[in-house]
């Protein structure tokens, strides 16, 4: 492990890798980790990744997680290198650089926002670096969107899984004015969205809870109107049997994680237990499918897929 002379120091870890995997990494670590920061400088054929960590005690934690993404891709993990850098606000500058994001007609920000220009959009301050779910991710865009296209919809009831940074669950809260819950398997996950949700959800709507799946009490009990999914494809197939149960009779359930190649299996899954593609949305290599049981108005739901 590498040491630190001094807290005014932070370690950058570098690999290559082929561009085609840049995502699944980025998308991989961010999942997986606290107060991660990851650029790409992508090039023709090779991408390097740089990952900036404050925090020293993360740097064996972030090279498991490398070695496990690459052998769930079934790919030769990388050689990853490190350096030390002293700037004691390093990171931080670098956050500070991170600008809202606009996705339709709602806006993250990395910090409070009162800007009167913003005043007939949603706002949600985000800080970047925390738990996935900043609203830069193709998959979390890709939700937003999906949740936006179906304003229209009844929601009651909202149920988050992989809630991360609570993005997806405050969004839902903003839209419908409805009850949420933010469920997470990561501790860690669940202390960062219980920070954004005492910072965004000044009506007490959200509900951050630490479940492995739908297991938790407070879940498998009630029905839900609205379920979203951004997680890996390999956990939304082998969770769709304790999605579908929890999912009323006509609700909408939002899954994300995916890349276009993995919808056939996903959409198989959720077939299985009585689900149909609503729509479809694909950002750049990654989809965001919304299913539901029959039932769900069509004609509202305007066109079948959207592509950017």
């Amino acid at each position: 492990m590498t040491q630190l002379q001094n807290d005014e120091c932070i370690l950058c870890l570098n690999f290559k890798v082929l561009t085609d995997f840049t995502d699944i990494y980025i998308f991989g670590l961010e999942a997986q980790m606290e107060s991660l920061v990851c650029v790409a400088l992508n090039k023709p054929r090779h991408s390097i990744v740089t990952i900036f960590l404050e925090d020293l005690s993360l740097e064996t934690k972030v090279l498991q997680c490398i070695i496990n993404i690459a052998r769930v891709n079934n790919i030769a993990p990388p050689r990853v290198t490190s350096k030390i850098k002293k700037s004691s606000s390093f990171v931080g500058a670098n956050i500070s650089k991170f600008k809202s994001i606009k996705v339709k007609n709602f806006r993250i920000s990395p910090a409070s926002s009162h800007d009167p220009k913003t005043a007939s959009q949603f706002i949600l301050n985000i800080p970047a670096g925390m738990a996935f779910g900043t609203g830069s991710h193709e998959t979390t865009r890709g939700c937003l969107l999906s949740m936006q296209y179906f304003k229209w919809f009844n929601v009651k009831r909202a149920l988050d899984l992989g809630c991360g940074s609570g993005i997806l669950a405050l969004a839902a809260a903003r839209l419908w004015s409805c009850k949420v819950i933010a469920a997470d398997n990561d501790p860690v996950a669940i202390d960062v969205a219980e920070k954004n949700i005492s910072q965004n959800d000044k009506l007490g709507l959200v509900r951050a809870i630490l479940s492995a799946g739908c297991q938790h009490v407070t879940i498998r009990d009630k029905k839900f109107d609205l379920v979203t999914a951004n997680i890996f494809s390999g956990e939304l197939i082998s969770m769709s049997g304790e999605i579908s149960r929890v999912v009323s009779p006509r609700g909408l359930v939002v899954l994300s994680g995916l890349l276009f190649y993995q919808e056939a299996g996903v959409l198989s899954a959720y077939r299985r237990h009585g689900f149909y593609l609503l729509r479809r949305i694909r950002i750049g290599d990654w989809s965001t499918l919304v299913v539901s049981r029959p039932g769900i108005n069509h004609k509202k739901a305007n066109q079948l897929s959207t592509f950017f």
